[in-house]
């Protein structure tokens, strides 16, 4: 006897080259199917391999709801304010050059930059908000929503009672013909893709997600701009603003300086709020931390 692939074999039987299903998870397996890991059963692969087609098929269908032109035309306004940020970062580069020795005219310059960074906020907010808003009409386009069942679950209870169902038969024998010719056009568009496991309401808790994931993404690139303003152009400002003698000037300035960005700080918070209150609706969470 001899030992080929863990089994120990007769040694009048010819020696295997290669398993007897080449793609099967172990050499005993009555199907093909690719392996995922030694000694695992067909049992857990094939949970494993529909889980992953299931996961594969909502994506697919999450990017044919972004395929959507107004779904398009806000990802297009959001593009464009990240544009705004890159270019608000080279000119943070010049103003820190320009006043690096002028903490006033430094914090009037900053004063400018909140204001515009405020904008840059409710613009993408403003985007985030209309995709949030057609995100369950776009996920329609792709995935029908469920049909209501109601009136179909009162035909049955009907046809229990035998002299019912024949009075409803000749009340309802007019309205049946248009009623019929209505069914195929909702039937082809919920049995178009036989195979497909996606509902509808897990596309729009997935669209909703990925546009959450983006606000909160959004949010970090703005908060990592405010580090960075802190860090290398407010702290020096404010510590040559109070080795300088007293100015009511540059406290005004300073003053006004700092209610810009305490404002902006607020509606990053809420809309970070709105964003989570949004995507729960759908029953799912965001697992980005802000």
């Amino acid at each position: 006897m001899y030992i080929d692939q863990g089994f120990i074999l007769s040694a009048y039987q010819p020696r295997r080259t290669k398993l007897a299903f080449e793609d099967a998870p172990n050499p005993t397996a009555n199907v093909t199917m690719a392996p995922l890991a030694r000694g695992m059963s067909n049992e857990k692969y094939l949970a494993l391999k529909k889980a992953d087609d299931h996961q594969k098929e909502l994506q697919s269908k999450v990017g044919k709801v972004f395929d959507n032109e107004q779904m398009k035309a806000h990802t297009e306004r959001k593009n464009r304010v990240r544009q705004k940020l890159e270019k608000l970062m080279e000119h943070l580069k010049i103003l820190r050059k320009l006043f690096s020795g002028n903490p006033k005219e430094m914090a009037r310059a900053l004063t400018q930059v909140f204001k515009d960074l405020k904008a840059a906020l409710k613009e993408f907010k403003d985007a985030t908000k209309g995709q949030m808003d057609l995100s369950f009409s776009a996920s329609a386009a792709v995935v029908p929503p469920p049909t209501d069942s109601a009136a179909q679950s009162d035909v049955k209870d009907g046809d229990t009672d035998a002299d019912k169902a024949d009075a409803e038969t000749e009340a309802t024998a007019e309205t049946a013909e248009p009623e019929a010719e209505s069914v195929p056009a909702s039937a082809s568009a919920t049995t178009e893709d036989p195979n497909a496991t996606v509902t509808h309401d897990e596309l729009v808790g997935a669209v909703r997600r990925e546009i959450g994931q983006d606000g909160l993404k959004f949010l970090k690139e703005l908060k990592a701009i405010l580090a960075h303003i802190e860090e290398k152009m407010l702290q020096p400002a404010r510590l040559q603003k109070a080795a300088q003698k007293p100015d009511k000037d540059m406290d005004k300035v300073f003053e006004a300086m700092d209610e810009e960005l305490k404002e902006l700080l607020k509606e990053m918070k809420d809309m970070e709020r709105d964003l989570k209150q949004g995507v729960a609706e759908t029953g799912t969470v965001l697992d980005i931390a802000v």
